[in-house]
């Protein structure tokens, strides 16, 4: 059995809690801006830490099951629960708001090549970057061939393309145990949070391009921040923890939640008071709030085998 890092698991509760906010967001101010810059790439970088190159078909098949089970089922009863045209949904790059599930399920196919790869010195580091941009290459040939738009993008090849490098990014670091490296250079944290903020004053000016810039740097400077916690256990952290082995339900079930409380409406009179330290803070609780409910359905849904794997996937012994 696969041994679980700390800090991966609170990382993933801690993003889960920002991918919630991004949802809550009425209107897009400075913590929106603040929370994008880097809540998607680091989920993304994440899953791809966690990942590894698939070796046999059972491999793929417990993958399909965990990632497009909840994106077929859920997804499907989200649509029926927004009441939209379930064409529509299908062919726009977000799907009803579950492209995530399916997109990392085509990243972990992505990583089949890599398997063969068994050198973890620089030839092997070459290698896998050759395979990385041949695979990036080939998607972003798709998007201006056949998906330009994202409301005609049936596979979703515009996300495939953006998440990719973020994806590949996690990937490479846990092979090539990048994250002890980074934690023994002090000084590259204190580079990457230069980086950041210096980033994000030109991105919400306009600079739209430095986005995946912006993204690698938060993403290096959270990274070291919670490895540097790694052996440590608060409440705090702990629950961080919590939430972050059940991300996927928090993921899943979080969009039903949104249109029934309709919190969005109270969000909208926080943007408008102009406070916005007020505003992060009502953000914070109502998302916290949120993930523990969906933690709630995840374990009644999971008592039941039948739903369980219906719903998850899971194969119960």
């Amino acid at each position: 059995m696969r041994h679980r890092l700390n800090f991966i698991d609170r990382l993933k509760g801690f993003t889960i809690i920002f991918v919630v906010m991004g949802h809550l967001i009425a209107q897009r101010d400075i913590i929106y801006e603040l929370i994008s810059s880097f809540h998607m790439p680091l989920f993304i970088f994440l899953s791809g830490f966690v990942a590894s190159s698939p070796s046999s078909i059972y491999i793929i098949s417990g993958k399909f099951r965990k990632l497009m089970f909840p994106f077929l089922v859920v997804g499907f009863c989200h649509i029926l629960f927004l009441k939209v045209s379930f064409t529509r949904a299908i062919l726009s790059t977000y799907k009803a708001g579950y492209w995530y599930l399916y997109v990392l399920f085509c990243f972990y196919l992505f990583l089949i090549p890599f398997k063969w790869n068994k050198w973890k010195d620089f030839k092997g580091l070459t290698i896998d970057f050759i395979f990385a941009i041949i695979i990036f290459s080939a998607l972003f040939i798709l998007l201006k061939v056949i998906a330009p738009n994202p409301s005609n993008d049936l596979f979703s090849i515009g996300q495939l393309v953006q998440y990719w490098p973020f994806f590949f990014f996690g990937f490479f670091c846990k092979k090539y145990d990048l994250v002890r490296k980074l934690y023994a250079h002090n000084i590259i944290y204190g580079i990457a949070l230069v980086l950041y903020l210096t980033f994000f004053v030109y991105y919400i000016n306009g600079y739209a391009y430095l986005y995946k810039f912006l993204a690698i740097t938060a993403i290096t400077c959270m990274i070291y921040l919670f490895y540097s916690h790694e052996h440590s256990n608060s409440v705090f952290e702990n629950e961080l923890s919590r939430l972050g082995k059940k991300s996927l339900d928090i993921y899943v079930f979080h969009f039903f939640l949104l249109k029934t409380l309709n919190i969005k409406t109270v969000c909208d009179w926080f943007y408008q008071s102009g406070n916005i330290l007020l505003e992060f803070m009502f953000l914070i609780f109502f998302s916290i709030i949120i993930a523990y409910i969906c933690l709630c359905i995840g374990k009644l849904i999971r008592n039941s085998r039948a739903l369980s794997f219906i719903v998850f996937g899971d194969i119960s012994k």
